[in-house]
């Protein structure tokens, strides 16, 4: 199977929340990560470019940060 035919299997599997079993995936619970992209890759956020070729990115969970407003 070509990589293009692996990426839109585990696409499938995303939608269904069956992606976490397709033995390409690896599944952890962390509160930091860092993503390392050699070339760089586009970097966005909310509809916004950050970075042309953002070679290193961390994201953080910060709890009780956001609040959630729901209808009630």
């Amino acid at each position: 199977m070509c990589i293009r035919d692996r990426v839109i299997a585990i696409l499938l599997k995303l939608m269904r929340g069956e992606h976490v079993h397709h033995p390409a995936v690896t599944f952890r619970r962390v509160t930091a990560i860092d993503l390392t992209s050699r070339p760089g890759t586009p970097l966005h956020s909310d509809g916004e470019l950050f970075a042309e070729a953002a070679e290193v990115v961390r994201y953080r969970v910060l709890p009780g940060r956001v609040r959630v407003l729901r209808k009630q």
